[in-house]
């Protein structure tokens, strides 16, 4: 069994948000955003049990509007589970045995399915507060709660959770006791044949150590007396053990020993460093979990991780490395980070983004497709079929379009021509036009994967930003970072990157993961004949003429950046510039000299002028005012 979707209400930060879950998720965004709140409601509603006084919740998960708000009076929290079959009868009989009265039918998409909700709220007879799981059927209300406790017992079964937190400590998950290395060892069998075999060595050592100095002797003559005393009326034995006398206690006394190669000394793992230790926390859970599964009998079992920052003080590579282990993980698994290199591999649609808006956790991601509330006709299956492949298709109960890719304006009047005999025809404008809208956030496979190979993989900061400004080469952007410091408006002080997006392929993906992940984004373009082409590829994904006016700065009319910096009455600067990075050209070179000279040394030239204006600020005022007014308005901001 896997979880298909989260809901969770009225608990902490959050008022009411839902998202799905895929086989790996990864939660990213600020401190204090909800990252963590989202993996506790996790663990709530799959580590409980019915009827528990002591429960996970506390009063104060309690969502309050206002610090003076009663606990008793709000709408309880509630974590809400959503399982479902991958495909039909895909459980197996036993499954279906075990759970029957949880499960319900999706007509829709003839599929079983599991609703679990656990409750936190007041119970006016007793005067406190209660957590109550639950199953819901179909329509949203709950099962009986009849033998309630017994099915969440059989439910928990299928979905063991296991969790590590960001400040995990080597020295209590390893030590002896109530730990995660004491069960994975209790759970370590040895043959009937080796432990007796083992244990006659053991003794024959123990002996040689104990007659190896007279003065043992002497202490077991001593302490024989107390016996006599004590005992019992005979004379009673003492016998000296310098080693383990049994299998168990030879495993508690197991512990872990590491060396960086093999000219190096054995140390034990508490003497490494904190990266080396949270690794082995991580990987010793993983080893645990395994265990488990091993030894149980039952199939359909999906364990659950929720690991936060697994990335705690690791190297950047040794970070990257992690993610590649992790996500191999068994069953399902949700983490947290603030590490951009952890998330460069990550698959697009499993990031979400978890920020704080006016005190309220929010979730965003980027979706794969977007099911709306058009009704599917034979005309849109047409559509489909033709010049809207790949585009539409039909949900899976056959009675609304989905959108599986955004669409320019061509398509829309096409997609509203399919309903001209309805009898509403002059309404169905504004809906198609609402999907177009909703579109435009939606990727081709051919788009994630420039995403991830171009983008992701080197720009894993980027998800972290609270603005995004796009450019359209490199010289554009090491020349808009280097003004925001003359300007005295450091980006990464705003949590502001700059995205080079180099085509206009690049810049309609960026534009539209920005929008999915409401990521506020300003571009600043040259004003010349490709500005018409990043123009209408963003229409054609849905973006409007307006919203990409307020958007876009641009340069001077007909100008690209070099034309722009020598309209500006830089052509001595510009001239300086070349020439101290071994150019032959004089101070009379015409414009057309200077400026051909300076597209063939591009980048060189834009890294001295930025050196140039680091040194000395002045500068400032003759660069392009469209790199100005874009930092203006970020301070406005």
């Amino acid at each position: 069994m896997k979880i298909s979707r989260v809901h969770i209400k009225n608990f902490r930060s959050i008022k009411d948000i839902s998202f799905d879950l895929g086989d790996t998720t990864v939660l990213i965004g600020p401190n204090n955003a909800g990252k963590s709140a989202i993996l506790d409601a996790i663990k709530i509603v799959l580590s409980g049990r019915s009827g528990q006084q002591n429960s996970r919740f506390v009063e104060s998960d309690i969502h309050l509007p206002t610090p003076e708000s009663d606990p008793r009076s709000q709408q309880p929290p509630s974590v809400e589970i959503q399982i479902e079959e991958p495909k039909a009868l895909d459980w197996g009989e036993e499954l279906y045995a075990e759970l029957s009265e949880a499960l319900y039918l999706n007509l829709d998409q003839n599929r079983r399915m599991i609703d679990c909700k656990v409750v936190y709220e007041w119970n006016e007879d007793r005067e406190n507060f209660q957590t109550v799981w639950q199953f819901l059927n179909s329509e949203r209300n709950v099962i009986s709660e009849q033998r309630q406790g017994s099915r969440l017992s059989r439910f928990f079964n299928y979905l063991p959770i296991f969790w590590l937190d960001p400040l995990r400590d080597a020295r209590t998950d390893f030590r002896t006791g109530n730990s995660l290395w004491t069960r994975l060892l209790e759970g370590i069998q040895i043959p009937e044949t080796v432990e007796k075999a083992v244990l006659s060595e053991l003794s024959k050592l123990d002996q040689k150590i104990i007659t190896a100095n007279p003065q043992l002797a002497e202490i077991v003559g001593t302490i024989t007396e107390a016996s006599n005393v004590s005992i019992n009326d005979e004379p009673g034995c003492v016998k000296l053990s310098a080693l383990p006398q049994s299998i168990r206690e030879i495993l508690s006394r197991v512990g872990i020993l590491m060396r960086n190669d093999g000219t190096q000394p054995w140390f034990p793992l508490l003497n490494q460093g904190q990266g080396l230790q949270s690794l082995a926390v991580i990987f010793l859970l993983k080893a645990y979990v395994q265990q488990r599964l091993e030894q149980n009998e039952e199939t359909n079992i999906e364990p659950i991780f929720a690991i936060e920052e697994p990335e705690a003080h690791l190297h950047p590579h040794a970070v990257r490395s992690l993610w590649s282990r992790l996500r191999h993980l068994p069953g399902q698994k949700v983490f947290t980070t603030h590490s951009p290199y952890f998330v460069q591999d990550v698959e697009l649609p499993n990031l979400k983004l978890v920020r704080l808006e006016k005190n309220l956790t929010t979730i965003c991601s980027v979706p794969t497709q977007v099911v709306s509330d058009l009704p599917w006709n034979d005309y849109v299956k047409t559509l489909s079929e033709g010049k809207g492949k790949g585009i539409f298709s039909e949900s899976q109960n056959n009675k609304y379009i989905v959108s599986n890719r955004s669409f320019s304006d061509d398509l829309t009047k096409a997609l509203t021509r399919c309903y001209r005999y309805n009898n509403n025809y002059g309404e169905m404008l504004s809906p198609v036009q609402k999907l177009q809208n909703d579109s435009k956030i939606l990727l081709s496979e051919d788009e994630v994967t420039y995403f991830q190979s171009k983008g992701q993989r080197n720009l894993g900061e980027i998800f972290f930003a609270r603005w995004w400004i796009l450019v359209e080469g490199e010289a554009d952007y090491l020349l808009f970072r280097t003004l925001s410091y003359g300007l005295e408006y450091p980006l990464d002080d705003f949590g502001i990157s700059v995205i080079n997006f180099q085509q206009s392929s690049g810049l309609g993906v960026y534009a539209s993961i920005a929008e999915a992940l409401r990521i506020p984004w300003y571009l600043i373009l040259d004003s010349d004949s490709q500005r018409n082409n990043f123009f209408k590829a963003l229409k054609n994904r849905g973006f409007k003429e307006n919203d990409l006016n307020d958007r876009c700065f641009c340069l001077d009319q007909g100008l690209n950046l070099e034309d722009q910096l020598l309209s500006d009455g830089n052509k001595i600067l510009l001239i300086s510039i070349l020439r101290s990075i071994g150019n032959d050209i004089n101070n009379d070179a015409s414009y057309t000299e200077v400026l051909g000279m300076m597209k063939k040394n591009k980048i060189e030239y834009v890294t001295e002028l930025c050196r140039r204006i680091s040194k000395n600020p002045n500068l400032v005022d003759s660069m392009p005012k469209a790199f100005i007014a874009v930092i203006n308005k970020l301070r406005e901001m």
